[in-house]
């Protein structure tokens, strides 16, 4: 499944400029082609660095996370079902203006995971590490954030997927 779905994003990113209908199109195949039950969650977004702005539409994934440059969060609510489940499902677009701040993304594997206490890290553990690091230059934030999240999670059984978006 996550190989067809990966195959159809690749291809239709090329000739769709809208995340909504993208992730419309996708939905549609994957409906006509896969078991009942089955379903794939995500994000696809159009970053548009002339403007500073990112468009984007969720298909059921984590909520991504918005940290302005007043140093707020925004959780960017799941808008629709996950690609898979209601055929010809409307995917709604929304758009957001970094103005210096960036936009996370990341999957369930991170907020799943353990903090040093061996309790769920959750989103506001997320939060936490990312304001800790607020400072740092992306690269340096993503590394630190991420090894912060292995090293305290000794029994990690899922993906760790951390995506920053900053257009300053």
């Amino acid at each position: 499944l996550m190989a067809k779905a990966s195959s159809l994003l690749h291809h239709l990113a090329k000739s769709i400029g809208d995340p909504g209908e993208l992730l419309s199109r996708v939905n549609d195949e994957i409906c006509e082609s896969i078991s009942h039950g089955m379903f794939v969650t995500l994000v696809s977004g159009f970053l548009d660095t002339t403007k500073a702005t990112i468009s984007f539409s969720n298909a059921g994934h984590q909520p991504p996370l918005f940290h302005n440059r007043r140093g707020e969060f925004e959780e960017i609510k799941a808008s629709a079902p996950p690609i898979g489940i209601v055929p010809a499902t409307e995917f709604p677009v929304e758009t957001i203006h970094l103005n210096g701040g960036a936009v996370y993304l990341f999957t369930d594997g991170i907020t799943e995971s353990y903090d040093e206490n061996k309790k769920f890290l959750e989103v506001d553990g997320l939060i936490k590490l990312i304001e800790i690091n607020s400072k740092l230059s992306l690269s340096d934030r993503l590394e630190r954030i991420v090894s912060k999240i292995r090293n305290s999670s000794t029994d990690q059984h899922d993906d760790i997927t951390l995506m920053i978006i900053e257009c300053k």
